[in-house]
């Protein structure tokens, strides 16, 4: 089955594997729980054996420098807010992963956004599709993007809790 696979067949299937494989449960990704603290967040990666380094200019978010997991983990009042993962993709891996949350989180709510490069040139576009489901109940929100900056399509698997976390009751 994986011979008729192409590259990028290949990859979504995978990263559905992954996806679906590293959460225990909706709330949580590549083992990380939202709402956890800072220090058990770090001290986790740091046993899974991922490396993170803070954000310049944002010291309530890491990016990691490693391989493997999740590429950045957000913090707000010393909770994990957000994690989530980047990576080279297309339409099909995209729906894919898509599909794949819709099946048990139900109809996304869908969004797009075009923004522009600060201090770029030439100007650069980018092109984001979101689909996105609020879970009231266990106060987290996935989301899976596609972006498109006119040379590649990129897509974010993320989970957040930004509105409970941050701004919410």
């Amino acid at each position: 089955m994986f011979q008729m696979l192409g590259g990028s067949a290949l990859i979504a299937a995978a990263m559905t594997l992954a996806v679906a494989a590293s959460t225990a449960n909706a709330a949580e990704h590549f083992g990380f729980t939202l709402g956890m603290s800072q220090g058990d967040a770090l001290a986790l990666a740091k046993r899974n054996g991922y490396e993170f380094e803070p954000t310049p200019g944002s010291p309530d978010s890491y990016f990691q420098v490693g391989h493997g997991g999740p590429d950045f983990l957000s913090f707000c009042g010393s909770r994990l807010f957000a994690v989530g993962q980047t990576f080279d993709g297309d339409f099909p891996a995209f729906i894919g992963l898509v599909r794949e949350r819709q099946a048990r989180l139900g109809e996304p709510i869908w969004k797009v956004e075009q923004s522009y490069a600060s201090g770029v040139q030439p100007l650069q576009q980018f092109s984001i599709l979101k689909a996105q489901w609020d879970d009231t109940v266990g106060r987290f929100r996935p989301e899976v993007s596609l972006m498109s900056d006119g040379k590649g399509l990129r897509i974010t698997a993320s989970y957040n809790a930004h509105k409970y976390l941050c701004n919410g009751p």
